[in-house]
């Protein structure tokens, strides 16, 4: 799951959490892959202390590499704690911490080639330092995407649900085929070719370009 050093040409995801007595919440930034810039901002809708809010913000952050297709990241925190615990480097005494270490390598092992937990400090984590932060951070990129997301209860006490994309009768189908084909549908005209432009694929997932708007990921009625 690490090594001493990053690897090269990794992605980089840096990952904050904050928790005080007027809410608590996660900030994360991930640099992927074609100058792609995805910023987001997490808002817990429960009391959580520092650490776990740490461990949600990795874990939000490997769930938004994994869905754009990164295979190789190196997951940078300001959290010695947290960096010590996915190094396996200290020990795990409180248990709801330890529900989170399994959450986080369960994800690595069955979705990531290698991940490099690096801990940063946090003069160097501005990037993800506070959520209100987040919306402030420019950087010259290609594609920039600010999402925003309720979290409702802990990752540790929700069950694992696998979404599995069907593209048979499927209306991604024909775009997803286009673009990893280059060969567009037999029934395609002028009119399809302009609507195909506006959707770009990111890893395996069909996304849809707006006009001063993050990236839409597209989704079947079942995913819905």
């Amino acid at each position: 799951m690490t090594c001493n050093t990053p690897l090269p040409k990794t992605s980089g995801l840096y990952v904050d959490g904050s928790s005080n007595p007027k809410g608590a919440g996660a900030g994360i930034v991930l640099e992927g892959p074609n100058d792609i810039l995805i910023k987001k901002s997490l808002h817990f809708a429960f009391k959580t202390s520092n650490n776990q809010a740490e461990y949600e913000a990795i874990l939000a952050g490997l769930s938004l590499a994994r869905d754009v297709g990164i295979k190789t990241l190196t997951c940078k925190t300001d959290s010695k704690l947290t960096m010590g615990h996915l190094n396996d480097k200290f020990w795990i005494k409180d248990p709801t911490l330890l529900q989170y270490y399994h959450l986080v390598c369960n994800v690595i092992q069955s979705a990531f080639e290698h991940v490099h937990i690096q801990y940063i400090p946090r003069t160097e984590n501005v990037k993800a330092d506070i959520l209100s932060k987040l919306a402030s951070t420019k950087l010259k990129c290609q594609h920039i995407s600010l999402l925003q997301q309720t979290l409702s209860a802990p990752s540790t006490s929700n069950t694992c649900l696998n979404l599995t994309q069907n593209l048979t009768d499927n209306w991604t189908t024909p775009y997803i085929q286009y673009f990893e084909t280059g060969n567009p549908p037999p029934d395609a005209n002028k009119s399809w070719l302009a609507k195909a432009a506006r959707y770009t694929m990111m890893g395996d997932d069909l996304y849809k370009r707006g006009y001063g708007q993050p990236l839409l990921k597209c989704v079947t009625a079942e995913q819905a």
